[in-house]
């Protein structure tokens, strides 16, 4: 089909642009319109007051226009991949799994493991997920077998096996264990927060921590380890050897009671894998595709959430994305490109949902429309009109009113899940396992 190129001095308002669009002889079937706020782009004829062509949207066949809709959330999940693909070739984090706390009557304490024990293997597989780690759990526990771990314990590689045990509250299997799934960071400061615990100890950027207490450190959550300050535990100062320029310095700092850790105020830098070009094609699409199922099977939290206001939903409105994006920006560049990589595939999904107003609502009607043409009929234009109109006042009124309020009790109430955890440490899983 033809386009029409438009001269932009004549045609500067949205009604020339409308007007040149319906030109048969020019066969033009979109058009870029011209308004206060800028430039847009549109495709001619989705709208019901638009006079028909020959070229327009609503006299295609349904299976064009179909494919048309269609073509928004899956391009959502191809910016995912192609995002995720790209990172993977820059470098990607290493990422550990953190034993926190250890149930005293648990099989994890049966077995040997230890808060502070890093699991690297699950099975003889490397950790990269945690839905990994989560799936090989629950599979040895239906089978009524121990599960292999790989624990890193002051340098030393250790196997250990642990037989997860039902437990009827959260109905899986459980190792009585609290794990933290978080990124690997050298020991090296990147970031210091001015009037913070780091700052205020006389931490600098560049600095790169070589131990605690004459106690060697090899990565950021070692020296967390150390800084933090239990319940049980008595204040006391640190001495930290530090690399600084080529020199070796001193210095001394308090420990932080657990309950002020958002005071740390420093960030590490992150240990970086660059992953080969075809490895990275298949990991893009393997990720993706886990974080597409993951989001799907977490959709019935939602309704949960809304029918019973006690339980949160599990979801964000503009005001929890607003502030997941300023507290991820101020954690790692990859990390806020990795929020942009979660929020692509959540509009992908949802835009695909049969709800009205969004893409697979106006997808719905038009394999109804394509449905009922076998039969000579066609889907009542006013009547679609107005489901969309109805989708859309409910869907403004889900997300301004309802979810803003779950927003804002997060954000200055007191949440039972956090939307995002300070800068450091990284944020811990929160349930036992």
């Amino acid at each position: 089909e033809a386009f029409a190129y438009l001269d932009f001095d004549r045609a500067r308002d949205l009604d020339a642009f409308e007007a040149a669009a319906e030109l048969e002889d020019v066969g033009m079937h979109n058009w870029i319109a011209a308004t206060a706020g800028g430039w847009r782009y549109r495709v001619h004829g989705m709208l019901p007051e638009e006079k028909p062509t020959p070229h327009s949207f609503k006299v295609k066949p349904w299976w064009q226009r179909g494919f048309i809709i269609v073509m928004g959330p899956i391009f959502n999940l191809l910016l995912a991949v192609v995002m995720i693909f790209a990172m993977g070739l820059v470098g990607v984090p290493e990422f550990g799994l953190f034993v926190r706390e250890v149930d005293p009557q648990s099989p994890a304490k049966v077995a040997g493991i230890r808060p502070g024990d890093m699991i690297v293997e699950v099975e003889g597989n490397k950790i990269t997920d945690f839905s990994l780690f989560q799936q090989q759990v629950q599979q040895a526990g239906a089978r009524g077998d121990e599960v292999e771990l790989g624990v890193l314990r002051n340098g030393e590689k250790l196997t250990l096996r642990v037989r997860p045990r039902f437990d009827p509250d959260y109905q899986r299997y459980l190792m009585g264990i609290r794990l933290e799934f978080a990124e690997l960071a050298e020991p090296v400061i990147s970031t210091v927060f001015p009037g913070y615990w780091a700052d205020q100890s006389g931490f600098r950027i560049g600095d790169r921590i070589l131990a605690v207490d004459g106690k060697p450190v090899r990565y950021e959550h070692e020296v967390i380890d150390d800084v933090i300050q239990l319940p049980d535990e008595e204040p006391r100062i640190l001495t930290f050897t530090v690399e600084r320029e080529g020199k070796v310095l001193t210095l001394q700092a308090p420990t932080l009671p657990i309950d002020q850790y958002y005071k740390l105020g420093f960030q590490m830098r992150p240990i970086l894998t660059r992953v080969p070009f075809k490895e990275a094609m298949v990991h893009s699409w393997q990720r993706t595709k886990g974080m597409a199922i993951r989001i799907v099977e977490g959709l019935g939290m939602l309704g949960k959430g809304l029918v019973d206001r006690s339980t949160d939903p599990g979801v964000v409105g503009i005001v929890g994305i607003v502030y997941l994006i300023h507290q991820t920006a101020q954690t790692s560049f990859y990390n806020l490109m990795f929020l942009v990589v979660l929020i692509s595939i959540n509009l992908g999904i949802l835009n695909l949902l049969p709800i009205p107003a969004l893409d697979g609502g106006r997808l719905f009607f038009i394999l109804l429309d394509g449905f009922l043409s076998i039969f000579g009929m066609r889907v009542n234009e006013r009547l679609e009109t107005l489901v969309h109109t109805i989708g859309f006042v409910l869907i403004v009124t889900l997300l301004v009113v309802i979810l803003t309020w779950f927003d804002l009790f997060r954000i200055f109430g007191k949440p039972k899940t956090p939307l995002a955890p300070p800068p450091a440490p990284p944020s811990s899983t929160g349930a036992p396992r």
